[in-house]
């Protein structure tokens, strides 16, 4: 079995969250981090993290690299954003 190194990040989410797939719901997104931007891939929870999530949003994510050079997402949180009326 291979040793998986996963990390956590602290990013700004650039894109909308894009449904690639159905069943089971996978989605793709990208996250600025360290003034890099990084591919994100995710499955786990994804239908809420594409409701949660927009661009500009601040989010925690912990996860590893595939060997697509994708950052695959096991947990999320979007920090909520402050709603001024």
């Amino acid at each position: 079995m291979n040793n998986i190194d996963n990390y956590g990040l602290n990013g700004t989410l650039v894109n909308e969250p894009k449904l690639v797939r159905n069943d089971p719901p996978a989605i793709v997104f990208k996250v600025q981090y360290n003034e890099q931007v990084l591919n994100c891939f995710m499955t786990r929870h994804a239908l809420n993290f594409l409701y949660e999530g927009h661009p500009g949003d601040k989010i925690a994510l912990y996860g590893h690299i595939n060997e697509h050079h994708q950052f695959v997402v096991q947990k999320a949180l979007v920090q909520p954003r402050l709603e001024l009326f």
